[in-house]
Parts: structure tokens; C-alpha cells; sequence
């Protein structure tokens, strides 16, 4: 069918490379992630000398660790070339140029019919549109010789889109896939709460692992994760609002500080206010005073020197009595 221009392969033919990323990122904090590299990773060792295909093995997540089991003769192939860019990442070129492969995108698998005993996914279908499932369902099967398996989305009736991240992400109805396909579905039991197994099992002669104890052991750590990781996020949810409760006490301290210093400056601007006017009036008594003062002074001197005229006059008039007495005497 050649190169696809759908959406959801255009996104994942450009993105690969900051998937590698975000997986890294999300491996820390979602368990699942953690559930399917312990759940395949004993599940193929559990079954023997046999080689796999892993379709949509992307960045080599999971063939970085499959491959160091003995007898797992170990492939992959994956039609996004960013994705298989940044396998690099985890495992030696030599390694990914004879075991992997790039395909393309909605296009039969380069493989012979039955040239593997065991073909397997891990959400990787989730990505393809509905439309295309059953098409490449039926190339799973026919390059497959035992048993395909698939860690998928959980049981469905019909498919949906579950979330337009990627331009679409789909849960696909695998019973009724594989039954149009003449292929029975096992559905194994769930060895993570957000994802389901399923097996098509194609030869009865070879026996399959029984994996309920063990997906169960897996069910059960994931969900003792989940209810310690919901009590940590509700104990940290309390402890954000007592810091947010805590911080608004504070910033209401801080406020009354701020209008307390806001009072005290207004005061301390009046009383400066009014100390500048006291001393302006003082200044200007002080002023007023030497005027008066001047002025006396002023005053005394007018007095004296009237006093002073006055004197010399009545000696005058003293002088001019005693001559007139003389005249007459005389």
C-alpha cells in the first residue's frame, strides 16, 4: 500500500524521537509502564527456544531487556523511522541493523507466512484507526506459527477513540477482530488495570504458559501502587492546602504589617508636618521679638536724645535767668 498520509503515522513517523523521551518520563511515575516490562519479560521465559517478533517495537523498549533471555531469537520492526532512530539509545547498532526492520505503514509485513513462533504487541494497536486493524491482524497471523499475543487496551465490545493524543488512539474490540478472521481470542487475565492480554493461540500442539498467578501477583502490586500513590498525592493535596491556608495567614500578617507602616509613616509624616509648622512659627516670633526689640531700642534712643535736648535747654534758660538777675541787681 506504500507510504501512509494518515494522521496518526504522520504524527508517529515525526515524533519517535520525543517519545523516547516522554517514555523515560512517564516510566517514573506511571507503574504500568514497569507492569509490562516484568509481565513479558516472564511471560518469554517461560516459554522456551522460540523466535519473536515484536511489531511496533519503536525505540527497542522492550527488545533492550527480551533480548538477553536465553533461547529468545529476537526481532522487531516498526514503520516510524524516528522511532527506530532512537533505539540507539539502549541497544548496539549491530544488533538493531540484522534484527530489526522498518516498514511501512499500513503495508503487508516483509515476511514469509509462519516465520515466527511468537508475534507480539504492547500498546502499539491502541495506535492504529479502526479501519486499518483488521487488515494488519490478519498479517500478524499469517507470519505467525504458535501463539500471538497482545498487551492491549482492556475489553471491548466495539472500538472507540479513547484520546485524541498522537492524532488518535483507539480500544479495539480483539474477540470480535479475530473471530471475523477465524481466529479464537483468549483473554487472559488482566495483568494491569489499564491494560488487557490476549492470546490467539494457532498451534494446540505446543502448550502456552499459564500466567494467572503470575498476572494476578502483577494485578495486585499495581494496585497496592496505585492506592500508596493516591494516599501520597491526598497527603500531599492536605499538605498544599495547609501551605496555601499557612501562606494566606502569612500574607495577611504581612499585610496588616504593611498598613501598620503605612499608619506609622502617615503619622510620623504629620508629626513632621507639624513639627516644621511649630518651628516656621517659632522662627517667625523669634523675628517678630527682634523687631520689637529694635524698635524699642529705636524708641529709648528718641527718648534720651529728647531727654538730652531738654536738658540743655532748661540749662539755657537757667544761664539766660541768672545773667537777667545780675542786670537788675546791677
Amino acid at each position: 500500500m506504500g507510504e501512509s498520509e494518515k494522521p496518526n503515522e504522520q504524527w508517529w513517523a515525526e515524533k519517535g524521537r520525543e517519545w523516547y523521551e516522554e517514555c523515560q518520563r512517564r516510566r517514573k511515575t506511571i507503574p504500568y509502564y514497569m507492569i509490562h516490562e516484568v509481565f513479558l519479560s516472564g511471560y518469554f521465559s517461560m516459554l522456551g527456544p522460540c523466535k519473536v517478533l515484536e511489531f511496533g517495537c519503536g525505540f527497542g523498549r522492550h527488545l533492550s531487556y527480551l533480548r538477553r533471555i536465553p533461547g529468545l531469537d529476537l526481532y522487531g520492526c516498526d514503520p516510524s523511522p524516528t522511532m527506530l532512530a532512537e533505539a540507539k539509545n539502549l541497544i548496539d547498532s549491530s544488533w538493531l541493523a540484522e534484527r530489526t526492520l522498518r516498514i511501512p505503514p499500513g503495508g503487508p509485513l516483509a515476511y514469509a507466512d509462519k516465520s515466527f513462533d511468537v508475534v507480539y504487541t504492547a500498546s502499539v494497536l491502541i495506535h492504529v484507526r479502526p479501519e486499518d486493524i483488521t487488515a494488519l491482524l490478519g498479517e500478524l497471523l499469517r507470519v505467525t506459527r504458535w501463539h500471538v499475543l497482545h498487551v492491549e487496551n482492556l475489553p471491548t465490545e466495539q472500538a472507540v477513540m479513547t484520546s485524541p493524543q498522537h492524532s488518535g488512539c483507539w480500544a479495539h474490540p480483539f474477540a470480535s477482530l479475530y473471530g471475523e478472521l477465524g481466529a479464537a481470542v483468549q483473554t487472559l487475565p488482566e495483568c494491569g488495570t489499564l491494560q488487557g492480554v490476549y492470546r490467539i493461540v494457532l498451534n494446540d500442539a505446543r502448550p502456552v504458559p499459564d500466567v494467572t498467578s503470575f498476572a494476578g501477583r502483577l494485578l495486585e502490586t499495581e494496585t497496592n501502587f496505585l492506592a500508596a500513590q493516591q494516599r501520597v498525592q491526598q497527603q500531599l493535596a492536605e499538605s498544599q492546602a495547609t501551605a496555601i491556608r499557612l501562606q494566606g495567614q502569612s500574607d495577611e500578617r504581612n499585610q496588616q504589617l504593611l498598613e501598620q507602616q503605612r499608619q506609622s509613616q502617615e503619622q510620623q509624616r504629620q508629626l513632621t508636618e507639624q513639627l516644621a509648622e511649630q518651628t516656621a512659627a517659632l522662627e517667625r516670633q523669634r523675628t517678630r521679638i527682634a523687631q520689637i526689640e529694635s524698635q524699642s531700642a529705636q524708641i529709648k534712643q528718641t527718648l534720651l536724645a529728647a531727654q538730652q535736648s531738654q536738658a540743655r535747654q532748661m540749662a539755657a534758660e537757667s544761664v539766660f535767668l541768672q545773667q537777667l538777675q545780675q542786670r537788675l541787681k546791677a
